[in-house]
């Protein structure tokens, strides 16, 4: 009788390892064959605040950017934010939202204004925040310079944020 509760001691043990091993399995297929794309989380908004100041800083830098940002006119300014929208938008459709598999449960709204407004969010920040950090903000002058220069900052600071997610979403 003692070799029989054993025995089936031991028949249980392997079936819930059999069990953990099928849920793992599970999971790597979603990851690595499906590539299911997982919630927005804070790394997701760390990763894009990095690649925003990576590619804003390389911007910053550029001598051109204040001479011809102070003199753009806002229509232009403007055009540049609906165009920066519009990269983020199509980059987050066909990148992200192509590739979830329960489409009914992941609303395209819902998965598209939460990673839009959170990445064109850090990208201002970054924007405004290398203007500062580099002291352009005294060589602006006027709030309205510094306004639109942030704007068009943002620009390159959103692209580098979405390159960060593209990268991501290819190498995991």
């Amino acid at each position: 009788m003692t070799s029989l509760k054993q025995l089936k001691k031991g028949v249980d043990l392997e079936l819930r390892e059999l069990r953990k091993v099928d849920y793992d399995v599970e999971i790597l297929k979603r990851h690595l064959v499906e590539r299911e794309i997982e919630h927005f989380s804070v790394r997701d908004i760390l990763n894009t605040f990095f690649g925003a100041f990576i590619v804003g800083l390389t911007f910053m830098l550029k001598g051109l950017l204040i001479e011809i940002g102070t003199s753009l006119p806002w229509i232009n300014v403007f055009l540049i934010v609906t165009t920066t929208l519009f990269i983020l938008s199509m980059q987050v459709y066909f990148i992200g939202y192509t590739r979830v598999k329960n489409k009914h449960a992941r609303k395209l709204g819902q998965f598209l204004v939460k990673r839009v407004i959170t990445t064109y969010t850090v990208s201002l920040i970054v924007s405004f925040f290398l203007l500062y950090l580099f002291g352009m903000v005294r060589y602006l002058i006027t709030l309205e310079n510094v306004m639109r220069l942030g704007f068009i900052l943002s620009m390159p600071c959103a692209i580098g944020a979405a390159i960060v997610n593209l990268i991501k979403r290819y190498v995991e």
